[in-house]
Order: C-alpha cells, then sequence, then structure tokens
C-alpha cells in the first residue's frame, strides 16, 4: 500500500494553498525533524532558509559514508529529503529557530524546528530519540521523572512562539510526540494561546500526576493522537483514553511499524485499522504491569545502571556497540553485574510482568519442556555467580553432589530391602552406589577438586549450547533473521567463554565468575522471553 514517499509523489506538486495542511503533512514534517541540520538551518531568531537550499547544503556537507557510519546523521531521511527538495507543496516552506543538543553529563537528546507551512501558519517539529545511547537513556528515565529535554521543550516553546499573526501546530514522533504535549501543556501562557492544535505521533506516555494536572487538562482538547496498528511505544506509560486515537497501518511488521515512514497513506489521509494488534497489547500489558510493580526508585536506578553499562565501554551511539566487539561486552556485563539492588529487583519485576501477561502459556507446558528447565537453572546458577563469585561454585556443587548422595542412598535403602532372592546383579549394584558414593563425599569434602569439577561442568554446558546454536542456524529454516543472528552471536560468546572457563578451570577468578553469571542470566532471560514471545505468538495467529 502507500507510504509516506508515494504520497509526495503523488501530492508533492500541490501548492499547500491550494491542498490544506492535513495529517499526512504532519507525518512530513516529523521526518524532516530527524534531519541534522545543525550549522545549516538558522538558530536565530528571526533567519530561515528553505527546506529546498538546506537539503541541497546537507548534500554538500555530508555523503553516503556519513549516512551510514555517523549514528548523528544516520536518522536523517535522506530519500525523504531528495524528495522534498524538488516537491513544489514543500520546497519553499522555510526552516528555522533550528537547535540541537546532546549532553553527556544531563543524559539529555533534544532536538527542535520551526517549519513555516504558509504565511499564517507553522509547525514545530520535535525530534524523537536518535541512535545515542544518552537519548534512550532519557526515554527510560521518563518511566520515573520529568526529563531535561520536557523541561527544554516548555522553554524553547516560550521563546519561539512569538508571533502573534500566526497559529502554531505543535508535533513531533516517538519522544518528539511526548515533548509536543508536555511543551503545549507547561510554555508560557501567551505562547500556549497561539498553539492551533498538537500531534502526537506514537509518543510515549506520562506519568500519572501529570495527567491529572490543570495545565495537561488545558490543552487536551487539541491533542491528536496517532499511533500504528502494533503499537508499543505509544502506549508506554500512562495515557489519556479521553484522546481520541486514530490507529493507523503499515508496511511492516512488529515494533518496526514506530517507523513513520512505513505508515500507509490513503489519498490525503493516513489508513486507518479498528483496533491494536493482540501482540503488542501483550507488551504493553507487560510494560504497564512492570511499572506498577516496580517502585519509583527500582524504576530509575534500572534507567540509569542499565545504560550507564552501555557505555561503560566508552560507546556513545549503538554503532560504537557494534563496533566494539567482545572486549567492550565484557566491560558492560561487569558493569551490569555491579548494579545497584534496586536495578536486579526492577529486572526481576520485568521478567515476571513478561511471565504473567503471556496468559496462553500454561504451566504444564513450561514443566514439560526442557530448554526452559536448562534456561531457568542457568539463570539461578548466573545469580550465585554474581552474588557470591568467590564461594558460588563449591556451594552449587555441594548441592548437586548432596542431591545425588541423597538419591543413592535412597537407592541402597530400597536394594536392602528388598532382601528376597539376592542375586550378583543386586549385589554388584550395591557395591557401585556405595563406591560411588564415597567419591562423591570425598568431592564434597575437596573445595578446590569441586571448584575444578563445576568450571569443567559450566564449559561442557556453554559447548553443548555452540552445538546445539550452530545446528539450529544451519538447518533451521524456520527461525527468523534476527533470531538467527542472536543464536550465532550467542554461540560465539558461549565458545569464548566456555573456552577461557576450561582453560582456568583450577583458577577461582571473582572477576571472571562475575562476568560469566551475568552472561548465563542475559542469555537465559533472552531466550525464555523469546520462547514464550513464540509461544504466545502462534497461539494469538
Amino acid at each position: 500500500m502507500d507510504n509516506i514517499e508515494s504520497y509526495l509523489a503523488w501530492r508533492g506538486d500541490v501548492p499547500i494553498d491550494f491542498a490544506p495542511f492535513n495529517e499526512v503533512d504532519n507525518v512530513v514534517c516529523c521526518a524532516i525533524s530527524y534531519s541534522y541540520f545543525k550549522g545549516i538551518v538558522p538558530e536565530k531568531k528571526g533567519e530561515s532558509i528553505s527546506i529546498a537550499d538546506a537539503v541541497k547544503l546537507f548534500f554538500e556537507k555530508y555523503n553516503e559514508e556519513d549516512f551510514i557510519n555517523n549514528s548523528i546523521i544516520s536518522v536523517t531521511k535522506v530519500e525523504l529529503l531528495k524528495w522534498l527538495a524538488k516537491s513544489n507543496r514543500y520546497k519553499d516552506m522555510r526552516l528555522s529557530n533550528y537547535v540541537d543538543i546532546i549532553d553527556e553529563d544531563k543524559q539529555t537528546q533534544f532536538a527542535a524546528v520551526h517549519i513555516e507551512i504558509s504565511d499564517s501558519l507553522t509547525y514545530v517539529a520535535f525530534r524523537g530519540t536518535d541512535m545515542t545511547i544518552v537519548g534512550w537513556q532519557e526515554d527510560f528515565k521518563m518511566a520515573s521523572e520529568v526529563v531535561y529535554a520536557q523541561k527544554l521543550a516548555a522553554k524553547y516553546l516560550s521563546d519561539t512562539l512569538l508571533d502573534s499573526t500566526r497559529k502554531y501546530i505543535i508535533g513531533g514522533h516517538s519522544k518528539g510526540g511526548n515533548l509536543a504535549i508536555y511543551a503545549s501543556s507547561m510554555c508560557e501562557a501567551t505562547a500556549k494561546e497561539r498553539i492551533d492544535r498538537i500531534y502526537d505521533n506514537d509518543g510515549p506516555g506520562f506519568l500519572p500526576a501529570y495527567l491529572e494536572s490543570e495545565d495537561y487538562k488545558s490543552i487536551k482538547d487539541r491533542i491528536i493522537r496517532i499511533v500504528p496498528e502494533y503499537c508499543v511505544i505509544g502506549m508506554l506509560l500512562a495515557t489519556d483514553d479521553s484522546v481520541e486515537t486514530k490507529i493507523v497501518g503499515s508496511n511492516v511488521d512488529g515494533i518496526l511499524q514506530h517507523d513513520i515512514m512505513t505508515w500507509q497513506v490513503v489519498g490525503c489521509s493516513l489508513n486507518k485499522k479498528p483496533s491494536h494488534s493482540k501482540k503488542s497489547q501483550f507488551l504493553n500489558d507487560s510494560v504497564r504491569d512492570w511499572i506498577k510493580d516496580a517502585t519509583l526508585d527500582q524504576r530509575k536506578a534500572f534507567a540509569n545502571d542499565f545504560f550507564e553499562a552501555l557505555k561503560a565501554g566508552g560507546s556513545k551511539d549503538f554503532y560504537d556497540l557494534q563496533k566494539s566487539g567482545p572486549g567492550n561486552f565484557e566491560d558492560i556485563l561487569l558493569s551490569l553485574s555491579n548494579s545497584a539492588p534496586k536495578t536486579k529487583q526492577a529486572f526481576a519485576k520485568l521478567v515476571k510482568s513478561l511471565y504473567k501477561n503471556s496468559k496462553v502459556m500454561e504451566p504444564r507446558e513450561l514443566i514439560k519442556n526442557k530448554n526452559v528447565w536448562k534456561s531457568l537453572i542457568l539463570v539461578v546458577v548466573g545469580f550465585f555467580l554474581i552474588a557470591s563469585p568467590s564461594q558460588a561454585l563449591e556451594n552449587i556443587g555441594k548441592l548437586i553432589i548432596l542431591v545425588i548422595i541423597v538419591f543413592m542412598i535412597t537407592r541402597i535403602f530400597k536394594l536392602m530391602k528388598n532382601n528376597k532372592n539376592v542375586i550378583v546383579i543386586k549385589k554388584t549394584r550395591f557395591i557401585l552406589f556405595l563406591v560411588l558414593e564415597a567419591l562423591f563425599l570425598c568431592l564434597f569434602l575437596k573445595q578446590e577438586m569441586l571448584n575444578t569439577l563445576m568450571n569443567l561442568v559450566i564449559a561442557a554446558i556453554l559447548f553443548l549450547e555452540v552445538y546445539q546454536n550452530v545446528h539450529r542456524v544451519i538447518f533451521d529454516s524456520q527461525i527468523t533473521k534476527a533470531r538467527r543472528i542472536f543464536l550465532s552471536v550467542e554461540a560465539v560468546f558461549s565458545f569464548l567463554i566456555g573456552s577461557v572457563t576450561l582453560v582456568l578451570a583450577n583458577d577461582i577468578n571473582s572477576n571472571r565468575l562475575i562476568v560469566l553469571g551475568t552472561y548465563l542470566v542475559i542469555s537465559n532471560v533472552i531466550n525464555l522471553v523469546v520462547y514464550l514471545y513464540n509461544k504466545m505468538k502462534y497461539d494469538l495467529e
């Protein structure tokens, strides 16, 4: 079905004077806000540049390599800019009041621009989250506090909505939609009076207290909310059910529908859908339950520690993470393992909420599934290694041996009880049980031998996981590309960590065991979540 680019090809030659601004134009303006126009679009009040001239300067300044490798520039909708520059509808619109801020210290990412639609109408577009880690860190902080970008957005409107002869449309996509609503409600009264309407395009919600405030209620009637059929981002946090929400179709599946360039267009409108998909409702319920269950302090600690861990190896964006390799991964694991107890509690509650909302999963099915059992056991082992690295291997080994000894004692009693016609086989089995029990008891008392044995067992489990993952990647044609990549990466790390564990089987190093434990927890929690999600997905289809 037609999308935004199709609309530009069909409608691009019709000036705004002949065909009024519509909801698809709103999406186009949001897409423009992702353009990296620093040094191109004027920041000073009273100065402006046409879209055609701005696009020309952009392509003179940056090349194809920048679009791929520079995380700040890569969010620019490059193909869209090419359409806009030759479109009669958009090319003469003027851009002004450009601002683009990334502040590591204040953990904020903020960008906005004015788009002069006509002599009497301006669209103020707030950018959503880019590929910087600090930008996503700020998004997660919205679950516990008013973030700095929201304060900047309110000040931006107060400082730039100065023309009393103009009407202003405020809008944004993703975090930009959230900023559009918050800024409109919290800006100065004179600026607020000039706001005609507010477009929230799949933006996350707010803390409940804000939705009850008089500031929010003063602008809620001007909000137009648009979300995709598979809506996850736009359903995060609390939303106002009294605001009419338009659900639209997309040309892609799953969470990729968050990309506004994939939204379907019919004529001068977006293609409407009757309801959200059941799959997205599952994720929404899970996150909302987590927000209710986890305390404010736990959510704040989780958001801070998780993203600080991503930056532990020096990465500033997700492109850096991709390039950094296993060394940075170890830094991340070590940082996560040293995170605050509140972070670990919040993470545990997130997993709990995911399980709680996967109602299609029967407990009996979980119990019968060997992979689920394996993942659960390895998660528990991982937590033991993180909590007490110096004693974990010994304690886990003793627990396992104790279970084996108890099992053998029960078998010996059964053989002794059945004393009728005790044949050679039973005597041999009896002696074998006694010998094995003595051997395990010796292991129980020998700490060094026990630690070495447990290291060897963990290495064997990791190598077995390598074999299973490689086998699935090569022979299982039904798994998705994303799952294939994850299994390949997991196989590489399992092999590396398994090899180190095997070579250093006699060495008890706390940092190595913490990294091992964190890896076991993360990889197996991901496997459990994927299993639950896939089971739910097949049952809903």
